[in-house]
């Protein structure tokens, strides 16, 4: 690693651990605002409260997307400039606490979000996920110069496991808050309470840390920051071939990320389709968080030399891969049903009673009496699918763009005089980055196009005796109808009985400021077996209605619930860890000892991969809620470790003096990686008509990524980097302390 050419002097080992103890503090600090509002809270804020006054939720759902897309380019397209300005003027830590302060305030401005704020929701999120995104960049680059080489695998991994710690606390005391303040204050204190921890945790890594030395090589006399920084950025992307193992292992990282992610955006989604709890769903998600925290550090010390436990930990790793889905599969086959959570048999039709399944308002199944009005598919899909529309025009445009810009840029750079003057190197550069922005705006478009619902049929009708009544078989059923200015009040029974809803009888508010589509509301009989669905208008209407509209869209009668118990799968989940821990304690030395030795940063990451591609495997075919928690648990053994090891390895490759500006390049395909995954994960998903190959196919990120990341020399790519630091800085490589 590099150094400037005014090394400081070497710190004491208390401050040395002062420093690292700060700087993995920021994870604590900013793993907040990735658990509470990009994964559990605001997504679901956002369509139920900032997105109520939309055509539907599916409407929400795209907006919130392109609200992701439009954060994620922005953030793409400043990472490598601003970390390159930073390396030259001295100044990670001036943008680092810009960003922190960008993202802070971004956050905290969330809590004045009410019903219908879309926009401004949209707006407040774009500024807190540009300065965590941002801020990220800096934080990283800082790891080479607060670290020895030596500790950065454990360090990274401290960082990542402490953030595990730190957001999970705070995401269950801000559920907490929902559960028993209400939903939406609960929601809104939610994001303060964000804003204040990132702000106060981060306080430690501005004390602590000491500002890294400035390229100062590149300010000749005359010369501007800014002139410095494009001069040198556009000097690397010319050079590329100078950091070929670095920028093979930005590919591998790019395609088997690309998996990682899809993985952790998709789990709650896959897990709904295939009918578990939502309650199962959070804790699953709280698992991963803290359990994650334990396996960070072991994955960490795996591939260091000086560790004399590596064995067993490596040991315990292996266990894991291969007890989990082992453990998960047969405890599915042998355990009571109602214990692991199988899904019952399906729903069968019974004379009139129809079974499992979505039936519309042409289906036959409704008996609708009176005068009902039919709204059909085209005027539903003008109301709601706009934001889809333009998205699946704009897409084979961006395609085109793309394709031809890069190919320009191909043949252009293929001339004898390409290179000769800077002019023609920055349009060269220009031109490629035009193709790629291009390319990804493609992607982000055809995501939004996607993920767009399908628009259905509606029918309404109006009076004091407006009802419809559904005969099915089953328990659990789901009612997709509009709500409006116009709409009434409705009363839900079962079997003549009314449905209950916190012991009182239910009665669906069917009054919306505008015109919704798509809104659905669980009906539950209580038992299994055939019933009588009853809807019918009530008075008194909610005042503010205008009318006493009744409307219906679709009745889907959804699968048997399942039931399990999760202190009997924690219980085996703890018991099995335990067997594990025993048996890597007692025989680990002797059987993984030789293996242990050879673990790099690279095979341990190559490791982490391995156990992501069973986990695709496992997934396509996993039924029981006991399966799901295993294979939850299995993923938090390898996140965060694969995650930290990717950013120390990163580090271990990227000349240290220049750190702002190759973190930035890291950065950017990370961001690529939240694009790439999901869009072909919802493309597999158009073509299947399920989620399950589209899981199965996530194994070719990290397939494909284990050959790529194998094929890269490390040693040779510390050695380019080392090499530049001393070109860059005239110094002899080392950590900045």
């Amino acid at each position: 690693m590099g150094a400037g050419e005014d090394q400081p002097p070497v710190v004491s080992e208390d401050e040395y651990k002062r420093r690292i103890r700060a700087w993995t503090m920021y994870d604590w600090a900013n793993s907040a605002f990735a658990t509470t509002i990009l994964a559990a809270v605001l997504p679901a804020y956002y369509s139920g409260v900032a997105g109520a006054t939309l055509p539907s939720a599916a409407v929400a759902t795209a907006y919130w997307t392109t609200t992701l897309s439009m954060s994620l380019i922005i953030v793409a397209i400043l990472s490598p400039i601003l970390g390159t300005i930073a390396d030259v003027m001295r100044g990670k830590k001036k943008m680092l606490s810009i960003f922190v302060g960008i993202g802070v305030i971004g956050t905290g401005l969330l809590v004045v979000i009410s019903t219908g704020d879309w926009v401004l929701a949209s707006v407040f999120f774009i500024i807190g996920r540009v300065g965590f995104a941002g801020a990220n960049v800096f934080y990283d680059s800082l790891l080479p110069h607060v670290a020895r080489p030596e500790d950065q695998d454990s360090v990274s991994a401290r960082g990542y496991a402490i953030g595990y710690l730190g957001g999970g606390l705070l995401l269950a005391v801000n559920v907490a808050m929902i559960l028993f303040i209400g939903s939406e204050i609960g929601a809104r204190l939610s994001f303060v309470s964000v804003a204040v921890w990132w702000a106060v945790f981060s306080i430690p890594i501005f004390r602590r840390v000491p500002e890294p030395p400035s390229a100062t090589k590149d300010l000749l006399p005359g010369r501007s920051v800014t002139m410095a920084s494009f001069a040198r950025l556009g000097g690397t992307l010319q050079n590329i071939r100078r950091y070929k193992e670095l920028f093979k292992y930005l590919i591998a990282f790019l395609i088997y990320n690309d998996g990682i992610g899809t993985i952790i955006s998709v789990a709650v989604i896959y897990g709904a389709e295939l009918g578990f709890k939502d309650t199962e769903l959070i804790l699953a998600i709280l698992l991963v968080q803290f359990v994650g925290i334990p396996f960070s550090l072991i994955f960490g010390r795996i591939p260091s030399s000086g560790e004399s436990n590596r064995a067993v930990y490596l040991a315990f790793i292996v266990f894991n891969i291969v007890a989990l889905p082992l453990g998960g599969i047969i405890g599915a086959k042998v355990l009571a049903a109602d214990t692991v959570g199988t899904p019952p048999p399906a729903f069968a039709t019974i004379g009139g009673a129809v079974g499992e399944g979505s039936y519309g308002v042409g289906s036959g199944t409704l008996t609708q009496p009176g005068l009902w009005t039919t709204i059909p598919e085209s005027e539903v899909a003008e109301a709601t699918q706009g934001i889809t529309n333009v998205a699946a025009g704009l897409t084979p445009i961006f395609l085109a763009i793309g394709i031809l810009a890069l190919l320009a840029t191909w043949a252009l750079a293929r001339r004898p005089s390409a290179t000769t003057t800077g002019t023609t190197r920055w349009g060269l550069i220009g031109l490629g980055a035009s193709g790629v922005l291009a390319l990804l705006l493609a992607a982000l478009a055809q995501l939004v196009v996607l993920t767009g619902a399908d628009p259905i049929s509606y029918s309404t009708t109006s009076g004091p005796d407006a009802g419809y009544e559904f005969e099915y078989n089953g328990q659990v059923i789901d009612l997709t109808h509009s709500t409006g200015p116009d709409h009434g009040s409705w009363a839900v029974s079962v079997d003549g009985r009314p449905v209950l809803d916190d012991d009182d009888p239910l009665v669906i508010d069917g009054y919306s400021e505008t015109l919704r589509y798509a809104v659905r509301t669980k009906i539950d009989a209580g038992v299994p077996g055939v019933h009588l669905l009853s809807v019918s208008s009530v008075s008194p209407q909610n005042e503010a209605s205008t009318g006493s509209v009744l409307s219906i869209g679709q009745v889907e009668v959804l699968p048997g619930v399942r039931r399990s118990s999760l202190a009997t799968i924690v219980a085996a989940l703890l018991l099995l860890e335990v067997v594990g821990l025993a048996l890597a304690t007692l025989f680990g030395r002797s059987m993984f000892g030789r293996l242990a030795d050879t673990m790099t940063t690279k095979r341990s990451i190559i490791l982490a991969l391995i156990a992501y591609a069973i986990v695709a495997v496992w997934g396509f075919f996993l039924t029981a809620v006991i399966e799901f928690w295993f294979l939850a648990w299995m993923v938090a053994v390898v996140q965060g470790g694969s995650q930290a090891l990717s950013r120390s390895l990163y580090a271990s490759m990227s000349p240290t003096s220049v750190s702002g500006e190759f973190f930035g390049f890291f950065s950017v395909m990370s961001k690529f990686s939240a694009i790439l995954g999901p869009v072909l994960f919802a493309g597999a998903v158009a073509v299947f008509g399920s989620s399950r190959p589209a899981v199965l196919s996530l194994v070719l990120f990290f397939v494909v990524g284990i050959v790529l990341l194998n094929k890269v020399d490390v040693e040779a790519g510390q050695r380019t980097a080392q090499q530049a630091d001393r070109e860059l800085m005239g110094g002899e490589p080392g950590y900045d302390g």
